[in-house]
């Protein structure tokens, strides 16, 4: 089947001749198409399954590089970010089909000892036409500072940052409209010097690969205890006040956040249905940690329980280089613990740097997948 997309830009003000690069995966020029603009509107066909990359160019020769889109997206727009000379791409949708993002704090004494007010801050959305008398699914996503419409929730630090968020919220509205799929989004906020220490396995998990990538005061490893807060204050909290579909819970992450789901997914056999893993930092963790990890799980007597393994991987930038490097042996350390081959989905975008321009593309592709 082939895959295609309809691509709608509109113009900036400051554009005059402006033209579609196309390459393949080799950056190869395929073609060059002046675009023509009616209302400031235009659209572009490609062909998913071969047209890898697109440049968009002008006489001033700005360019920014569109790896991010997938065939949900129905319309894109571009910001020109001054500082950095380049373009930047983000979903756009007039009719989102969730409502704005709902913030709470969640206490738990027992297992949010070591932060000072014993609490974290959690951010969610729900549909629109959200009904009680119906099932939901239930997505749980790390860093949630930074996951929904930036107009919605600010820029996920306090300075002008040229990515954005993932705008999740409108990927899940484009689900909803292709594939009548719909689900209540939560991110669990980690903005503070406490995020590594919580999305990090303890000591007694196995050795750092490279004890130099962190700071003395941040190789305590407290994600069991989040993992306990998910398990006894998060989803407690949403099944009590929300109907969710069981069936339907899935986890993911990007770097720590990778590493997080991808530990508190797997250790939780039977619970999620699929782990958005994306450029995870598991490649901290020794191979033979992992290997130890996924022998006790015994994968081969639980094949009824496995998530689905979504995992994302770019190669360029030095962090996304190391991580790309340390990564390599993870799906084969998982497969020779006999987890079916059927069910790890693997992504490289070697163009892809560690930003949020390649973990929304990903997101997109990856969500989309699973119900199509």
């Amino acid at each position: 089947m082939v895959i295609s997309m309809l691509l709608t830009i509109r113009k900036k003000c400051s554009w005059k001749d402006t033209y579609i690069n196309i390459l393949d995966e080799n950056y190869s020029l395929i073609r060059k198409e002046k675009l023509i603009f009616k209302d400031k509107i235009t659209t572009v066909n490609f062909n998913m399954d071969t047209d890898k990359f697109y440049y968009l160019s002008n006489e001033k020769s700005y360019i920014t590089e569109i790896v991010i889109i997938s065939e949900n997206t129905d319309e894109v727009y571009l910001e020109y970010n001054r500082k950095k000379r380049k373009y930047y791409i983000y979903l756009a949708d007039k009719n989102n089909y969730y409502k704005e993002a709902i913030s709470i704090i969640l206490k738990d004494e027992r297992n949010l000892w070591f932060r000072p007010n014993k609490a974290k801050k959690v951010d969610f959305i729900i549909p629109k036409n959200y009904d009680k008398n119906k099932k939901y699914g239930l997505l749980l996503m790390f860093d949630g500072q930074n996951i929904f419409d930036k107009n919605i929730s600010g820029n996920y630090t306090d300075k002008n940052d040229p990515y954005g968020s993932w705008q999740i919220d409108i990927s899940m509205s484009m689900l909803e409209k292709k594939l009548g799929q719909e689900f209540i989004v939560v991110g669990i906020e980690h903005t503070d010097i406490l995020r590594t220490n919580e999305l990090l396995t303890p000591k007694s998990f196995g050795s750092l690969k490279d004890e130099s990538l962190l700071e003395e005061n941040e190789k305590e490893g407290y994600i069991d205890y989040l993992d306990n807060f998910i398990n006894e204050t998060v989803l407690p909290y949403f099944i009590s006040n929300y109907s969710i579909d069981f069936s339907m819970i899935g986890i993911g992450g990007s770097s720590m956040g990778g590493l997080g789901c991808h530990y508190i997914g797997l250790k939780n056999l039977g619970k999620y249905k699929f782990i958005l893993c994306y450029t995870p930092a598991s490649a901290l963790i020794t191979d033979i940690a992992w290997d130890q990890f996924y022998k006790k799980l015994d994968f081969k007597n639980n094949i009824n329980k496995l998530p689905i393994f979504y995992f994302f991987q770019g190669n360029n930038g030095w962090l996304e280089n190391m991580l790309y490097t340390n990564n390599q042996n993870l799906i084969n350390t998982l497969t020779n613990n006999n987890y079916p081959k059927e069910l790890i989905k693997t992504y490289i975008e070697c163009s892809a740097e560690h930003n949020e321009v390649a973990w929304r593309y990903a997101f997109n592709y990856m969500i989309y997948d699973i119900f199509r």
